[in-house]
């Protein structure tokens, strides 16, 4: 399915007895859409705010391509995995248009507060700071990335916005099909990058969607910036290594295919690598001493969050 506008490109597509999952690059990440035979649409997180649009427009030329929409018009149900802006920034207008929203227990306690307001606008900055430094074309100067991002935090703009409470219809409490019309897909908790998130995982086809789990990102698999429980994070990634996959789905870096990568097995390193930073505290690459201040202004319900974690 190709799009028709300023970010079109044609999205990659990977094929399953009754299913395909598209990937759809985002503002900021890819966004993946399980898209069935008989007309279901599942997006698999929901993206920035901005990326509505991009996800719409995906859709309707799907819909001129195939069957059409189930149930929720042209998407049938969509997930928050987490709150930070490239998974749940969409929810809202998703929600508008009478899509079900399927997101985790305590999303809302993540930004809560004087501080989690703080935190939410930092995070929007730095969502921006990405964008800038990851845009197709021209290449802005750091120096023109660092303003942009300083202008979001102080006056966010809509493609990034989040409101105060991130809406959704279903709390995912227990691990389990994610939604009634999805029961193929199945919900796991997978805190560490956050004291909550979700990722989603089909048996069948072996296929496990990560989200903020892990990254790909200069030729190698990574832990995300910033891992705040890296204990919980280690054992995450030790459960999700010791699930049958044939195929990864990364929010930041990509699909990848069991044939060409040892999923399973880097998976377990990165638990490693979560545990050495639990003992020794975080790495000293730049990277990590650069994101740390910014990314983990806490409040005091993400501290019984983290007490009760460990």
């Amino acid at each position: 399915c190709s799009r028709r506008n300023g970010l079109a490109m044609r999205a990659s597509r990977a094929l399953w007895a009754g299913m395909r999952v598209d990937k759809v690059k985002g503002l900021m990440s890819h966004l993946y859409l399980a898209i069935y035979d008989d007309g279901r649409r599942l997006l698999l997180d929901s993206g920035c705010r901005g990326d509505f649009s991009v996800v719409q427009s995906h859709l309707l030329e799907c819909t001129r391509e195939g069957p059409g929409a189930g149930s929720g018009g042209l998407l049938s149900a969509c997930v928050v995995t987490h709150a930070h802006p490239d998974h749940s920034g969409a929810a809202e207008p998703w929600v508008q248009a009478q899509v079900p929203v399927v997101a985790p227990r305590g999303v809302n306690l993540w930004y809560k507060g004087l501080r989690g307001g703080l935190q939410r606008r930092i995070d929007i900055g730095l969502a921006r700071l990405v964008i800038h430094l990851t845009a197709t074309g021209s290449q802005p100067s750091f120096l023109s990335a660092v303003r942009a991002a300083l202008w979001e935090v102080c006056s966010p703009s809509g493609d990034l916005a989040l409101p105060g409470d991130i809406p959704y219809d279903l709390e995912v409490v227990e691990e389990g099909p994610v939604h009634p019309l999805f029961p193929d897909w199945v919900a796991l908790q997978t805190p560490g990058h956050t004291s909550h998130m979700l990722a989603l995982y089909h048996a069948e086809a072996q296929v496990l969607y990560a989200a903020d789990c892990l990254i790909y990102i200069g030729g190698q698999f990574r832990l995300p910036l910033v891992v705040d429980f890296p204990s919980v994070q280690a054992e995450t990634l030790r459960r999700l290594a010791s699930l049958p996959l044939k195929q990864l789905l990364l929010a930041h870096g990509g699909a990848f295919s069991a044939d060409r990568h040892n999923l399973n097995s880097e998976l377990l390193r990165l638990a490693e690598e979560a545990e050495r930073i639990e003992s020794d505290g975080p790495p000293g690459d730049l990277r990590w001493r650069i994101m740390r201040p910014f990314t983990y202004v806490v409040t005091e319900e993400i501290l019984r969050s983290r007490r009760v974690l460990r």
